[in-house]
């Protein structure tokens, strides 16, 4: 998929970006809207309710089409180039528009109903190996940066999959983990300090990882010999071929390891170190 390098850009350039895509998203969800009502779409469902993205991302992914070779160069949304696309992986721009909108709805669907929650522009000061969403839209709250533009790579990775194993309900579910994050940042439910997630930036996935074990400062502040004794454990995990100890607080896992096993390993080295 040709995706802009925004990361890349200047703050000059994020911001006009910003302007345009957030700012000028009224006019995106129009299209959005527009787009779905001619093709015969749930319309209906378009409230801004979490209880619409199991509806209407499920059907967009089931009318994305692709170009066998390069996008064309015609108007296109902000965030995709016209020129090579990688075969398959390239949305025809029709296409293109309509991930376009379920991007720009997501995002407005996580700002109505997360609370505390706000646009920026992600500026990500930590030290990391990389920082995808660096300059794009967010949005932000309480240990919280979401870059809605992830319902693109999902939508992507959903249309690869043979209609049967598609799976409908993954913004939604996602949705529910945001909620839980601000939540438990609110107070109003226990925090857990650590959290296992799916790897969704492309070029890490390419590259085998499928899993990013997180610790918060508090938990990732101890003697390095108890970091280490995580980076064993889950190493040690059925289906695990790699583990990269990233920073203090950042693990990349690879290989089928499943996520439960994930979890119980972290929770067992907290036991012990505990």
């Amino acid at each position: 998929m040709p995706v802009r390098r925004l990361s890349k850009e200047s703050r000059e350039a994020a911001q006009e970006y910003f302007d345009s895509w957030v700012l000028g998203g009224a006019a995106i969800l129009e299209s959005f809207t527009a787009r779905i009502a001619a093709a015969g779409g749930p319309v209906d469902a378009l409230d801004f309710t979490p209880q619409s993205l199991p509806v209407v991302f499920p059907w967009v992914v089931d009318h994305l089409s692709f170009v066998p070779g390069e996008v064309p160069d015609v108007p296109l949304p902000l965030w995709y180039l016209p020129g090579a696309g990688g075969g398959a992986a390239a949305f025809d721009p029709e296409s293109a528009w309509l991930v376009d909108g379920l991007c720009r709805y997501y995002g407005e669907v996580l700002v109505r109903h997360l609370p505390g929650v706000r646009w920026s522009v992600a500026d990500e000061p930590r030290q990391r190996t990389t920082y995808l969403d660096q300059n794009w839209p967010v949005v932000e709250g309480p240990l919280l940066k979401v870059n809605p533009f992830y319902a693109a790579r999902l939508a992507l990775q959903q249309s690869r999959l043979p209609a049967p194993e598609r799976a409908g309900d993954q913004l939604l579910e996602n949705f529910g983990n945001y909620l839980g994050i601000v939540r438990r940042e609110a107070g109003e439910v226990p925090a857990t300090g650590w959290g296992v997630d799916e790897v969704d930036v492309p070029a890490l996935r390419e590259a085998g990882w499928v899993a990013e074990v997180g610790l918060d400062e508090d938990l990732a502040a101890g003697h390095p010999a108890a970091l280490d004794r995580l980076t064993a454990k889950l190493r040690s995990l059925p289906g695990v071929t790699d583990v990269d100890h990233q920073d203090r607080g950042s693990w990349l896992v690879g290989g089928p390891a499943r996520r439960e096993d994930l979890e119980a390993a972290v929770r067992g080295w907290l036991a012990e170190r505990n």
